[in-house]
């Protein structure tokens, strides 16, 4: 999964980095490491409540 892209598609949406975290309880920390690029894998639970979360907000747009 490209976590930096499905996350920049969260932003662009009007997703903050916290927001995000909030919703798919990893930290705001995880979340820009992710969104950098710096960390590629994450739990099965953590990266699906992050497609979860852009399927809401981005309708799944990829």
């Amino acid at each position: 999964m490209n976590w930096k892209k499905l996350l920049n598609e969260l932003f662009r949406a009007g997703y903050s980095q916290k927001a995000v975290g909030q919703e798919s309880r990893l930290t705001q920390s995880t979340i820009s490491k992710l969104a950098r690029g710096d960390v590629k894998d994450i739990s099965y639970t953590s990266g699906a409540a992050l497609v979860q979360l852009h399927e809401r907000a981005v309708g799944g747009r990829r």
